[in-house]
Formats: C-alpha cells, sequence, structure tokens
C-alpha cells in the first residue's frame, strides 16, 4: 500500500496546475514572467530590458528614450488572499475539481503563535518556500502582468519584482504613456488587497542623449525620482549602461571574501581548501555575468578592477609573496581572469541573456 503524505500530495496540485498553464503553448502564461519558471532566471529579466533599450537605440533618427521604474510590493507574499488565488484559479480555466481542491487546502487554515500555541485564522497569503506557493502567485500575478498598455509600455516581472519600461522621444510622452499605466498598477494592487511602497519606487532613464526635458512620473500621489543610476535584481544599471558602477560594486564585495584568505600567508588551510574558498570570489564577480560583461570588456580599467581581488585570492591560494604578477599568479593558482570566465558564461547561457554592442551604435548592447 503506497501512503502519500501531504507534500505529496501538494507537489501533485502543483504538476497539474503546471500542466494546465503550459497547455496550448503555455498561452495561459504572462510572457514577461521570469520568476519561478523553468529555463529563465534574474538575467532573463535583465536581459529583456537591456533589448528594449537596445532596440530604442538603434533608431537614431528619433533620438527615443528608453525608462525604466522599479516598483515595490510591501509584504506581497504574506498578504495574496485566498479570494483572490482563487478567482485566479478560474480567470485561467481551471478544471474544477482543481480548483475545489485547491480551495479546500486554502480554508480553515490556522497559525499556532506564541509559547501557548494560540490558534490564529490564516486567510491570505502564499508562503514563501512552499510547494504551491510559486504555481499560486504566478497565476494571480500573470494578470497583472497581461495588463493592456500603451505599445511602447512593457511590463516586466521576476516574481514579486515589477518593471515598467517604456520607450519614448520626450518627457511629455512619456507621462502621457506610463503615468496610466502606474495608477492601472496601483489599482490592481488595492482591489486585491496589495500595497506599493511608492516612496521605494524609482526611475533611471537609460539613454546617452543628454538633452530632454525629464518627465514628471507619478504613482499614488508620490512623485518617482529620477536616479542616475538603479538597482534591479541584484544589477545596478546606470543610464548609459556602461555597468562601471556594476563593476565597482561586486569588486568591493568580493574584495572583502579575498581579504578573509588574507590573514595567514604560510599557514592556515591546505591549498586546496584556499581554492574552494577563492571560487567565492569568482561567484561574487561574476554574478549576471551574461548581462554586464559585453559592455564592460573593451575597457581595460574595468577589466584590471575585475581582477584586483582574483589577484588577492590567487596569492593566498598559492601562499606567494605579493611580488609575483598577475598573471603568474593566477595561472599557478588554476584561475582564469574574471574577463574570460564571464565570457565564458556568456557564451554558455540562454542566447536571450546574452548581449553584444550593435555595430551600427556602439552606445548600448543589442541581443545575439
Amino acid at each position: 500500500m503506497v501512503v502519500f503524505g501531504t507534500q505529496d500530495i501538494l507537489m501533485l496540485f502543483s504538476y497539474r496546475l503546471e500542466d494546465h498553464m503550459d497547455a496550448h503553448g503555455g498561452l495561459r502564461r504572462a510572457p514577461n514572467q521570469f520568476g519561478f519558471k523553468t529555463g529563465v532566471s534574474t538575467e532573463s529579466a535583465i536581459g529583456k530590458v537591456l533589448s528594449i533599450a537596445a532596440q530604442v537605440a538603434t533608431i537614431p533618427r528619433k533620438k527615443s528614450l528608453c525608462i525604466l521604474v522599479t516598483l515595490d510590493v510591501r509584504n506581497v507574499f504574506n498578504s495574496l488572499g485566498c479570494p483572490v488565488i482563487d478567482a485566479a484559479l478560474r480567470g485561467i480555466d481551471t478544471p474544477e475539481y482543481l480548483v475545489e481542491m485547491l480551495r479546500s487546502w486554502l480554508t480553515d487554515r490556522t497559525l499556532l503563535i506564541g509559547e501557548e500555541l494560540a490558534a490564529r485564522q490564516v486567510t491570505c497569503g502564499v508562503s514563501q518556500g512552499s510547494v504551491l506557493g510559486p504555481a499560486l502567485w504566478n497565476v494571480t500575478y500573470d494578470s497583472l502582468l497581461k495588463m493592456n498598455t500603451s505599445s511602447v509600455v512593457q511590463l516586466v516581472g521576476f516574481a514579486d519584482d515589477l518593471a515598467v519600461v517604456g520607450m519614448a522621444v520626450t518627457g511629455q510622452q512619456f507621462e502621457k504613456a506610463i503615468n496610466p499605466t502606474l495608477t492601472a498598477i496601483d489599482n490592481w494592487m488595492r482591489s486585491r488587497g496589495l500595497e506599493l511602497s511608492h516612496q521605494k519606487s524609482e526611475a533611471v532613464i537609460l539613454s546617452r542623449r543628454r538633452v530632454f526635458v525629464p518627465p514628471r512620473l507619478t504613482i499614488g500621489g508620490h512623485l518617482i525620482p529620477l536616479r542616475n543610476e538603479i538597482g534591479y535584481l541584484g544589477v545596478i544599471l546606470d543610464k548609459r549602461l556602461t555597468f562601471a558602477a556594476h563593476a565597482i560594486t561586486v569588486v568591493t564585495k568580493a574584495a572583502r571574501s579575498a581579504a578573509a584568505l588574507s590573514r595567514h600567508n604560510i599557514g592556515g588551510p591546505a591549498q586546496w581548501k584556499r581554492r574552494l574558498l577563492a571560487s567565492v570570489v569568482e561567484s561574487q564577480l561574476l554574478d549576471a555575468t551574461p548581462v554586464w560583461i559585453p559592455a564592460i570588456v573593451e575597457v581595460a580599467r574595468t577589466r584590471s578592477i575585475l581582477i584586483r581581488p582574483q589577484r588577492s585570492a590567487a596569492l593566498r591560494v598559492i601562499r606567494s609573496y605579493r611580488t609575483v604578477s598577475d598573471e603568474a599568479a593566477l595561472v599557478l593558482a588554476c584561475m582564469l581572469p574574471a574577463n574570460l570566465l564571464g565570457h565564458l558564461r556568456e557564451r554558455t547561457s540562454d542566447p536571450d541573456c546574452v548581449l553584444q554592442r550593435s555595430p551600427a551604435n556602439n552606445d548600448f548592447p543589442r541581443r545575439l
């Protein structure tokens, strides 16, 4: 006799729901949702934003601008109501038996709190890390990403992170196209018991164009500030897309890890253990490499900055003096330079995430 546990049953529900969403070519899914989906990642979402910016840069006569607006939702996974999830399931024609099963699982739930284990009724929330959480979240959030917007505006999502990307020639056109979209997003959130952190909203204009009237974008009565650079899914995007600020940030973070190897030059862990610790430095340097390494590959100064923490780690791996050259230290430590490792990851990553510079316009990368 086969005995199924609660997790097994929830996993079965998840498989059935995922199969239903993937049926008919995945038309029930939002194409710009890159979270909780197989084969995509944060690099895919960032690559989508950069591909729109590259598309704008290939129209030199119009001198178009591209703007990125990032929105933040408060306590999103714990605030999504069960009736909202139920309505979203019916909105994609989910089989009735599956809707009833999921409704049964979502109702009459209690949470034990405190030392006395007092019971509290649970009426909302898709717990992070749960089996059904990702699927139920995407079912609900996809309706937002499928929202009808202006032809020059696109919504890009990764899990609960939401970005509004727009194209226009003037700041006034941005206001006419994006402000109604921001209002519609705010209304969608409120109608489902969710709330945006209006004060945390930021925007950056991705363009090398110097002269333009900056748009006045608002959401919930709050003015969205225009920054020279903003963080998006772990990558710092500056207005010229040079990724210089991002390179400095990852180098600073990796240098702190490399410093942990510098406490003992002669004694300490064996060489293979030091090499293992050095791999942490490389991981921090090369996070989301396919989307930003093409932009800095031709900049010698940035390449030299990337090698600094690698050099520190390599010197500790081989237990040598600081007078050893960069090339010799990396060879003896069996470490490839960061820029070459970045190229390797770029070539082996998802083609939709890999970017290169356009021969016709060197301002921005473009998709291969």
